[in-house]
């Protein structure tokens, strides 16, 4: 707490609450969200609420989707956390064309309201594998590892703990699906977040294998440097930092002229595995996504109506519903 006070008075406004899960130790147990580590965070935002009611805690760590919910408390616990076990459910509709995963996840349990997401497809580390079953772990792997790096592999023949990889090398530069794959994160509601370089299409880097210090660790095959002559490049038309950087800067664009898109989603059947339905609605508008996880052309059919989708197309269908004003169908959108 004398910490938190001190650093609160500095000035720091966001805590990141690394491995929050393991707050609270105890022999004999995995040390894993265990009730006190629920207690202590109640104390540190009752302390910080008290002088620093701006504060925000930003939990982190990996595991079950019912435990994490366990951290926001009554709305008296942290205020945001990373959502851990929905990051390989993007990475496996991506992959293998099945997107019932991602509704089945944030369908679950009912999401109160003071819940807040962080939506991300990878981190400075491995795309953690431990809180899927060992048949979607076996498929992101058979997916994935080409040309990627295993992560707590015990075993030659089983799939590993994690993957090891740049968004642009885990999906083979295709920037068709990687664009998906923002959008998606973008549509799901709370807030999107992008690690550094996946904006410029970096891919995977082995040079740490060259050094004694790193080598053993795959996690750094994504831990590129950033120098200025490479963040130059996206600037330049043609290349792939610009290709990359201007679609995510355009989705990013479109995120913020459409505040709807921050509320949690309502998922719809669209008749197809493969097309993931969701719904935003509010009291002025209503905004229905849909996107085609898939490489091949799909039909959908929602809210009455048919859609026919290209491979990994993302269609926006907007309809008004503000009040004393006749409703209109707006013809889709398409990105």
């Amino acid at each position: 707490l004398a910490n938190l006070l001190e650093l609160a008075n500095w000035g720091v406004d966001i805590f990141r609450l690394d491995a929050a899960i393991f707050i609270w130790k105890e022999k004999g147990t995995p040390c894993i969200s265990l009730p006190q580590a629920f207690t202590l965070l109640k104390l540190f935002r009752l302390v910080l609420n008290a002088v620093a009611p701006g504060c925000v805690f930003i939990g982190e760590g990996v595991d079950r989707m019912e435990a994490l919910l366990r951290y926001f408390g009554e709305g008296d616990g942290v205020q945001m956390m990373y959502q851990f076990p929905l990051t390989p459910l993007l990475w496996q509709a991506l992959t293998t064309g099945d997107a019932r995963a991602i509704p089945k996840l944030l369908q679950q349990a009912p999401i109160p309201p003071y819940t807040h997401w962080w939506i991300f497809n990878g981190t400075h580390d491995e795309l953690n594998l431990e809180v899927v079953s060992p048949e979607t772990r076996q498929i992101l792997a058979k997916h994935l590892l080409p040309g990627n790096l295993p992560f707590k592999q015990t075993s030659p023949g089983l799939a590993p703990a994690g993957i090891c990889g740049t968004t642009f090398s885990l999906l083979q530069g295709n920037l068709r699906k990687i664009r998906l794959l923002w959008q998606i994160q973008m549509s799901l509601g709370w807030t999107p977040m992008f690690y550094m370089g996946e904006e410029l299409g970096l891919p995977n880097n082995f040079s740490f294998q060259n050094d004694p210090a790193r080598q053993q660790d795959n996690r750094f095959v994504k831990r590129n440097p950033l120098p200025e002559s490479l963040k130059a490049k996206r600037h330049e038309p043609g290349t792939t930092e610009s290709d990359f950087f201007c679609t995510l800067c355009s989705l990013i664009q479109w995120r913020k002229s459409n505040p709807i898109l921050a509320a949690p989603p309502q998922f719809l059947d669209t008749a197809s595995n493969a097309v993931l339905g969701i719904l935003k609605k509010n009291s002025e508008e209503s905004i229905i996504l849909l996107a085609n996880c898939s490489g091949e052309i799909k039909e959908a059919f929602v809210a009455g109506i048919a859609k026919t989708l290209q491979p990994y197309e993302f269609i926006q269908i907007e309809e008004s519903i503000k009040q004393n004003c006749p409703s209109k169908n707006h013809p889709p959108v398409l990105f």
